[in-house]
Formats: C-alpha cells, sequence, structure tokens
C-alpha cells in the first residue's frame, strides 16, 4: 500500500509510525513545508520531500504576519502557510497514494492536502493532538471533516477515560510508537543515579524549575543531571546557564544542544530516570522515548502523554509547576534504587507492548479500511 504524510516538518514522532509501514512492505512519501533545524537523522527510512513556501504565501506572511522576528514557528506561520499547489498536486498525483495522512485539522495546508487527496481518489486519515475524552466531548472540526472527507481522526493522547465521554465516533485514540532496546541495560554508571531532560531550550520547558529542585536534591544524594535540547533561545539558553554556574551546579550538570534524534536515543541509555517538567505541552514524545530504554518516567500534569505513565508501576504524575511535589516524587526513587530498576522495567515492558510499532500500522489500515470513501 502506498501512504503521504503531510506535515509542516518531520518530527521525530513520525519516525516509528512510518518506519514500521516501510518494515511491514508499505510505500511512504513525506512531504513537508520545512526543513526543521535537527533534520537529517531519518534518511535511512524515508527522506522527506521539502516543498518550500508559496509566493503567495510569502507575501501574505509579511504583510499580516506580527510575529516575524520571533525564532520559533509561530502561530500565523503554523496555521496559515501553504506550498506551491502545483508542486503539491503534481507529487500527490506521480506517488497515487492509496491513503493520506495529515497533520493537523485546522490548517490551511492540511485542508488543501485533504482537497487533493479527494481529487485522486486517496483516502484520508487526520491525526491531532487533543484528549479522546476530555471535558469537551465533541469537537465540531473533528465531526466536520469525518462529514466532508469521511476521514477517521487520530489522537495519540486518552484523557480521562473515567471522567470524561467523547461524542467523536471518528476521533480514535491510537498512542505514539516506538521501538525498545532487546538486551539487558545497566543502571547507576559509577554508583550515581542519572537523571535526564529532554526538550528545546525554551521557558515553558521548565527547566529552571527543574534545576531549583535539582539543587536541593543534590545536596543529600548522589545524582547527576543532564538536559539535552535544541537552542531554540539563545536568550533562555543563557538564563540556565548561568543559574548553573551561580548555584556552583556545573559538576553536577550537563548541559547538550541539538543532539539528533538517534543521539537523543542513546543517551537515554545513559540515565536512570527521566523527567518532563513542562506546561502547556499537548504531547511530548520524550517520556515514551525513556521508556523504550527502561527509564523510570516522571512528567507534569500539563503533558498530554502522561497517560502513557501507570502510577507506582513505571512511574509518577506531578502537579504542573508544582517544585514540591515533582521533588517529593523523585525522592520516592532517589531513596531506593532497587524502585528506580523495576519502574524502568515495567517502562519497557509497556513500550514493549503498548507502543510497538506494528499497532499504528495495525490501527490505520483498520480505520481506513472501515471509513467511507
Amino acid at each position: 500500500m502506498k501512504l503521504i504524510f503531510l506535515a509542516p516538518s518531520f518530527h521525530s514522532n513520525l519516525f516509528f509510525p512510518i518506519k514500521g509501514l516501510v518494515d511491514a512492505g508499505h510505500k511512504v512519501k513525506v512531504l513537508t513545508l520545512y526543513r526543521g533545524k535537527l533534520e537529517g537523522d531519518y534518511d535511512d527510512v524515508v527522506k522527506p520531500i521539502t516543498l518550500g513556501y508559496s509566493l503567495l504565501f510569502i507575501l501574505l506572511n509579511k504583510i499580516f504576519n506580527r510575529q516575524l522576528r520571533i525564532y520559533l514557528k509561530n502561530n500565523f506561520e503554523l496555521k496559515y502557510s501553504f506550498p506551491p499547489l502545483i508542486k503539491l498536486f503534481v507529487e500527490m498525483m506521480r506517488f497515487k497514494p492509496e491513503i493520506v495522512v495529515i497533520k493537523n485539522i485546522e490548517s490551511v495546508y492540511s485542508l488543501i492536502g485533504a482537497v487533493f487527496a479527494k481529487i485522486i481518489g486517496a483516502k484520508i486519515v487526520f491525526t491531532l493532538q487533543i484528549d479522546k475524552y476530555r471535558q469537551k466531548r465533541k469537537s465540531w472540526s473533528v465531526s466536520l471533516v469525518g462529514l466532508v472527507f469521511g476521514a477517521p481522526v487520530l489522537t495519540p493522547l486518552l484523557g480521562d477515560q473515567a471522567g470524561f465521554g467523547n461524542e467523536n465516533r471518528n476521533l480514535h485514540y491510537v498512542p505514539f510508537v516506538t521501538e525498545t532496546i532487546n538486551e539487558e541495560r545497566i543502571y547507576f554508571f559509577n554508583g550515581t543515579i542519572k537523571i535526564l531532560t529532554v526538550g528545546k531550550f525554551v521557558r515553558r520547558k521548565n527547566h529552571l524549575l527543574l534545576l531549583r529542585v535539582f539543587k536541593e536534591l543534590v545536596k543529600q544524594y548522589s545524582v547527576h543531571l543532564t538536559i539535552i535540547g535544541e537552542r531554540a533561545d539563545e536568550s533562555y539558553v543563557k538564563e540556565v546557564e548561568d543559574y548553573i554556574k551561580q548555584k556552583n551546579l556545573s559538576l553536577k550538570v550537563s548541559l547538550r544542544y541539538d543532539l539528533l534524534f538517534k543521539q537523543v536515543l542513546k543517551e537515554y541509555l545513559n540515565h536512570d530516570i527521566f523527567v518532563l517538567a513542562s506546561s502547556d505541552e499537548p504531547a511530548a514524545a520524550s517520556p515514551l522515548g525513556a521508556m523504550s530504554r527502561g527509564l523510570a518516567v516522571i512528567s507534569s500534569s500539563a503533558n498530554g502523554t502522561r497517560c502513557y505513565i501507570e502510577t507506582g508501576k513505571n512511574g509518577f504524575v506531578f502537579e504542573d509547576k508544582n517544585e514540591t511535589d515533582l521533588r517529593n516524587k523523585l525522592e520516592i526513587l532517589l531513596c531506593d534504587k532497587t524502585k528506580i530498576v523495576e519502574f524502568g522495567k515495567y517502562s519497557l515492558e509497556l513500550a514493549r507492548t503498548k507502543h510497538k510499532p506494528e499497532i499504528f500500522v495495525k490501527e490505520i489500515i483498520k480505520l481506513v479500511n472501515m471509513s467511507k470513501v
């Protein structure tokens, strides 16, 4: 079967779903608007085709976008950008896909891609990062793409199944997937408990919050913290570096900048506990990456993929921005190394059974076969 993925850029959370499809014998093409700063680590599986921006959008961007000076891709670009239309249509026509997988629903690029997919007779699948079970039981945009395009919508976020319902019949939970290590791993190199966090250097990732907690823990435990991330905001990078120097943490904290995806996967194996302290985090893939390498995992309550953690079995969820709660959760692990190993092994088991790439392949084929033409 042939599939096209349409996305603004190639995010690391696409790698294992696409690799799973390729390993199963399917042919995949990825069409993106721009190339991310740390892309280039995926070419052994699929080489994304960067379409670029339409000249019309570039003109509109200069006129209407008031966030042009912001380094990160801003909301205007993410919502309204689109590629040269002839180039996009030709790429889709030449490949002749049976399925087009489209990231997001409400962007101009995704809607154009859906119309083109309809024209060439391909079935459509949208992906979205919202909780399946949430207080707002029905999303009208999810319902609309189901009605207009006959498309299922996949979300990697389960939400609160016990507390809320879901009235979108075409919204389906399909978790992020990953490959896992097969061999036994080693914990506590040199007797030190190694903590890891991964996330680009922007303020909402709360590196400083984690550092403030770590500053107190280092007085009592033999621990080391590694922070890995893209240098997205240089002023914030300097703020983090200055804090580490001011608090005399330079020997206890390592900063690693701009690592590629597969380099990060290797780094997980050198650590014992993973912490995601972020706020406003729709769906972080890094906790699952840590689980796939056998780490105990702690996440903030503001991360959508907190649902991958089984509290008290492979990790904990702490209250967003609550330093005391994060410290308490960390100390449960730090005071008992056997618990860290037990949690890490259960993380690995969860990744192997509930997040293997075959799950994505099976679900997407099943849902497409069930969808309307």
